[in-house]
């Protein structure tokens, strides 16, 4: 009685539990621009639905304004990317171990959103050395320690961390900045991720890992010594038994080597580092 007198003296703005939904239809038409000064509060309710599991939300409001309005559209300060950045850097952390839960959204699709912000580096440079090196290094210990790996949920849509990694792990390659330490750094992770991995990944992860590899491979800088290294040492692996889980590793490295092969025999570009690229894997999967 007393809570319900209460709550009949309370003005209704103070009643009310939550904020009127916002209508992004508006932004959403293909000339639509945000002013500057509404630009930084829009930016950061659209990353706080890259966790939603409204894949309308998350997908075709959150990642496609991002994608436009960093990428296509260029229209984010340098000073608010960083702060993107900060905040999908740490996003990356939130439930990290969790399987089978929601809280994998935020963590992938904070993924999806560095690889804008590398696409656009690699644009219109933003980031320095020191801040380029950060980002990577948290990319690859998130691909290393990411338990959830499905692909598609019918009610909820793509999860697809490893994919979303993979994005980053691509415009990471095909950045100046990356050196040739940390050429060999992504080529580990990846080998470390498909050992990892026991469940066969069906849903278009091994192309996504092998245009990573094909942006190493296209480098003028390659390290071809160790890109051979690695071929040799990914295809000498055994995994011993026949049960689902070894079996899901070897589908799983030979669907990304065959990928790889085949967007470097699609590829019509010529250079020394993709000649050698090709050879290193012919000859591996020759033996």
């Amino acid at each position: 009685m007393r809570t319900a007198v209460l709550c009949a003296l309370l003005p209704a703005c103070l009643l009310a539990q939550e904020p009127t939904p916002r209508d992004w239809q508006p932004l959403l038409t293909a000339s639509a621009k945000p002013a500057a000064t509404e630009l930084p509060g829009l930016l950061r309710e659209l990353t706080s639905l890259l966790g939603s599991p409204d894949p309308k939300l998350r997908d075709d409001v959150a990642y496609t304004l991002l994608a436009r309005w960093i990428v296509r559209d260029g229209i984010v300060a340098d000073e608010q990317l960083r702060e993107l950045a900060v905040t999908c850097r740490e996003n990356l952390r939130a439930g990290i171990g969790e399987r089978d839960t929601t809280t994998v959204l935020r963590r992938s699709f904070s993924a999806l959103t560095l690889s804008l912000l590398l696409a656009r580096d690699n644009q219109q440079p933003w980031l320095d050395a020191d801040g380029f090196a950060a980002l990577l290094a948290d990319a690859l210990r998130y691909l290393h320690d990411e338990r959830d790996v499905r692909g598609f949920d019918a009610r909820i849509g793509w999860l697809h961390s490893v994919a979303h990694t993979a994005d980053v792990l691509k415009f990471a390659a095909r950045s100046e900045r990356l050196t040739k330490p940390q050429q060999a750094q992504l080529l580990q992770a990846i080998a470390d991720k498909l050992a990892a991995v026991d469940v066969p990944l069906c849903a278009g992860e091994d192309e996504r890992l092998a245009r990573a590899l094909l942006a190493l491979c296209a480098r003028d800088d390659l390290d071809t010594a160790a890109l051979s290294t690695w071929l040799t040492q990914l295809c000498a692996t055994r995994y011993a038994g026949t049960d689902a889980e070894q079996l899901a590793r070897r589908e799983n490295r030979k669907h990304v080597l065959v990928s790889l092969f085949t967007l470097l025999t699609l590829d019509r570009r010529e250079s020394t580092s993709l000649t050698a690229a090709r050879a290193a894997l012919r000859h591996v999967l020759g033996d």
